[in-house]
């Protein structure tokens, strides 16, 4: 068949690639530039009803969405926009995709050469735009459709596609592919073109790298725990596999070490996870000092762990498996690119060939203190009045179906997860954990909730929600199913827990920020449902009906920040006196 317009071919082939590859979900913007691409998705969804493009008009709204769902499913989402200032609007995600390790596939529309730099309108400098936040970068250049021009266009998408998903030895994250078009962009509007044609034996065979570490590092480690008998083991921030649970269970009856569990990555249900109050304690940490650290993933959310890691950074060494490098706390640490599942199969096969000197003393200690501080928590959150965040928490907690989905804020949320999120049932929690940034949280609870067969949450404050609220227009096109917790306290309740909340000016103006918003006015003309929750029996109304509900609903709880910030305190002081006691 002749194709006249390679503009139209460009696009088409480049939709191919991206469905060979698995992609099935496609976030676009509308822009002028980005036609053919936007052209080649349409045809290719007119063949395979499988694949959907979801229009977002807000370029950032749309990245986040696409982050949200890439990181929930575990699979790459590809971003369209025009050129211009647009591609600048997916930055912020980008930026938390690299650091949390998300794939995202960005196709940005271009200027060719002949118009940049010379006054052209919507054209900027877009070589290289994302920096070092990516993975790859290619300007993939004018069309040429040669059988050299189309092979090379597919080999650079595969191998794009490839080092977005971790196969080529980098860790996972965006790729950038910059597509400029020349004008006409669209001449032949009834252009059909036949995909999946046999493209031949010239493109790249790739292939996933192992991610095994050596046998003689990891009797190295095994060493080192014989030689260290007090040891904790840290699981922190992630995307974790379940068979985590029962190797980690293992290694720890058999070495004595206690495993500490962020709430955000793993079921933390059989392991210490009030880490963040008891430690707290200065008494049990000056008793409690690790010789030994084996973590898997980023730092936990903890202010206090890295506290106390910090205070005693002289007397320990630490081993961290992950798939970038993470060292905060600048100590004695060894970062090794592995794969943490066949890291504690083999390491517990070379332990298991020599007695340890177990030291069931520093194990039991962690343990009782996070049965005391459970009882604490338990008993404090009977007797304080509603509405309380820790209240909400437990109820979430206690009453969320199996198999759901909570997505949870940065700032104040994150942290109130790991004080009193702590159930039974298996709940996948998820967080921007990358940058911490509050900035698209309701595009990344709308793209996690997504074509989701299972209930999915978001829990955040009114100054996140404020940030993204722009986003229900998403929500309501696309008919979404998720509930929206939101804890209003009419500004950023965090930073009561910071010095500078002691100096007012400039406390109150530039930190706190009151809004005076009336959300109940807003949420509705975006087509989203809303109800105000007055009672802890109406939140375990509305939170019994999750599992039923469709389209996006608002819960707006109202809180008082001065008296949160008091019982916060107030819990914190009865852990410290429980554990001294």
């Amino acid at each position: 068949m002749s194709i006249d317009n390679k503009n139209i071919l460009w696009g088409c082939i480049t939709a191919e690639e991206l469905y060979l590859a698995g992609i099935r979900l496609v976030c676009i913007s509308p822009g002028s530039r980005s036609t053919p691409l936007v052209w080649g998705l349409v045809k290719l969804r007119d063949r395979q009803s499988d694949l959907q493009l979801i229009v977002h008009l807000d370029e950032r709204n749309s990245a986040f969405f696409a982050l949200g769902h890439a990181k929930r499913y575990k699979t790459p989402v590809a971003l369209v926009c025009t050129s211009g200032t647009a591609p600048a609007h997916f930055f912020p995600a980008i930026i938390e995709a690299n650091l949390s390790l998300v794939s995202l596939i960005i196709l940005t529309a271009d200027r060719p050469a002949s118009l940049r730099d010379c006054g052209a309108p919507q054209t900027s400098d877009q070589i290289k735009l994302y920096g070092d936040q990516v993975r790859y970068f290619y300007d993939v250049g004018l069309p040429d459709t040669s059988p050299q021009g189309i092979n090379s266009l597919r080999n650079s998408l595969r191998r794009s596609i490839s080092i977005a998903r971790g196969d080529l030895g980098t860790p996972n994250g965006a790729v950038h592919l910059n597509f400029p078009f020349h004008e006409p962009l669209v001449d032949q509007p009834d252009l059909s073109y036949p995909f999946f044609r046999h493209t031949g034996q010239q493109l790249a065979n790739l292939t996933a790298t192992s991610l095994v570490i050596e046998s003689t590092v990891i009797h190295d480690i095994a060493n080192k725990i014989y030689q260290s008998p007090k040891g904790i083991i840290i699981v922190g921030i992630g995307d974790f596999a379940e068979e985590l649970v029962p190797l980690l269970l293992e290694l720890s009856d058999r070495v004595g070490y206690p495993v500490l569990v962020e709430a955000i990555g793993l079921d933390r249900g059989k392991f210490i996870s009030h880490y963040d109050s008891f430690l707290r304690c200065v008494k049990f940490c000056q008793a409690h000092i690790p010789q030994f650290i084996i973590r898997f993933g980023a730092m936990p959310t903890s202010k206090y762990l890295g506290q106390w890691l910090a205070q005693h950074i002289q007397a320990w060494e630490e081993v961290v498996i992950a798939q970038t490098f993470t060292n905060p706390l600048h100590g004695n640490s060894r970062v090794l690119y592995g794969d943490p599942v066949h890291f504690l199969q083999e390491l517990t096969r070379a332990i298991a060939k020599q007695i340890y000197p177990l030291n069931p003393a520093w194990r039991r200690a962690f343990q009782q203190a996070e049965t005391k501080t459970a009882q604490v928590v338990q008993q404090f959150l009977k007797q304080v009045p509603f509405p309380f965040e820790g209240i909400i928490y437990q109820e979430l907690a206690d009453n969320l179906p199996n198999n759901s989905c909570l997505y949870v804020a940065n700032s104040m949320p994150t942290r109130d997860l790991d004080t009193f999120f702590h159930g039974k049932q298996r709940i996948k929690i998820l967080a921007n954990k990358g940058a911490n940034g509050i900035d698209g949280t309701v595009s990344s609870g709308l793209g996690a909730a997504f074509n989701s067969p299972s209930p999915t949450v978001l829990i955040c404050g009114d100054i996140a929600f404020y940030h993204d609220i722009n986003t229900l227009l998403t929500a309501q096109i696309y008919q979404i199913n998720l509930t929206i917790i939101l804890l209003n306290n009419d500004g950023g309740s965090i930073f009561h827990y910071l010095p500078i909340s002691h100096y007012n000016p400039p406390f109150q103006e530039f930190f706190l920020t009151p809004h005076g918003l009336n959300f109940a006015q807003i949420i509705p003309a975006f087509g989203c449902a809303y109800q105000p929750i007055h009672d802890r029996q109406q939140l375990h109304q509305e939170i019994s009906l999750i599992p039923h509900r469709t389209g996006t609903k608002v819960l707006e709880i109202r809180l008082d920040r001065c008296q949160s910030y008091a019982l916060h305190h107030q819990l914190w002081q009865k852990v410290v006196e429980v554990l001294q006691s």
